[in-house]
């Protein structure tokens, strides 16, 4: 696997695989609204073809990744793109790691928190509020779970790895 910064040829795939998951390559994260198309990234690619990739946003000591897809379960891509945000998150001399995701990805939740991350906050009805911003955000979510709440995890990246 390979794993670099997004450039302007990945850009039409990565567009691409974005509206298929998500409707549209605008995201909506603490209301507000971010195009995919804009942002920082990274892909990675097994045996040359797109296998997912990671957009984030730092600001000031804080790296918050805003998306994350493997378009293959279960070889490994989205932790090694954990790791490699960690890594570029270290050197842009970040202290956190955040990343927001609904209520009823559970798969989600499961996979921060088996990676370090913990619940640090949840912004109840704020999809609901989202919604206003994109109304194609779907009612209905995984295992028929209603879509209402952010839930924000984090990552201190601070202190040093034992």
């Amino acid at each position: 696997m390979k794993i670099r910064s997004i450039n302007s040829s990945d850009i039409p795939a990565i567009h691409q695989a974005v509206e298929a998951l998500w409707g549209s390559p605008v995201l909506v994260v603490h209301l507000e609204q971010f195009n995919c198309d804009e942002l920082p990234g990274l892909a990675a690619f097994l045996e040359g073809d797109l296998a997912g990739f990671l957009h984030y946003e730092i600001k000031e000591d804080t790296c918050e990744i805003l998306t994350l897809a493997a378009l293959t379960e279960g070889q490994g891509i989205g932790s090694a793109l954990i790791s490699s945000i960690e890594k570029l998150a270290a050197v842009k001399q970040c202290n956190r790691l955040l990343v927001a995701t609904t209520n009823d990805n559970v798969h989600a939740i499961k996979f921060y928190q088996h990676r370090g991350f913990q619940i640090r906050e949840v912004f109840w009805g704020r999809i609901n509020l989202a919604r206003k911003i994109k109304p194609t955000i779907p009612m209905i979510g995984e295992n028929g779970i209603p879509i209402q709440d952010e839930i924000l995890l984090e990552k201190d990246l601070s202190s040093p790895k034992a």
